[in-house]
């Protein structure tokens, strides 16, 4: 939280299953001091149909949730094209 504080950023890419703090609970603390129009969140989650992790995106203003684990079918980032 501290990191928000200090710093500008466009996009947090947050983890929901995380220890001490559910991601959920993580957005909601950003969202206490930075509106879902300045800041643009995507949510990894392991449960693509689970209500109350929709229901809860909306509410705190998620609109993208990514499901885990993520294939990306073949993509390399440039930069690891020839390891």
């Amino acid at each position: 939280m501290d990191l928000m504080a200090s710093n500008d950023y466009d996009t947090i890419l947050m983890d929901y299953h995380m220890p001490q703090m559910d991601g959920l609970e993580t957005i909601g603390r950003v969202r206490e001091s930075i509106p879902s129009e300045k800041l643009s969140i995507v949510l990894l989650t392991s449960s693509a149909d689970d209500v109350t992790v929709a229901t809860a995106s909306s509410l705190l203003g998620i609109k993208h949730r990514v499901t885990k684990p993520v294939k990306l079918n073949g993509y390399c980032p440039l930069p690891f094209q020839n390891v």
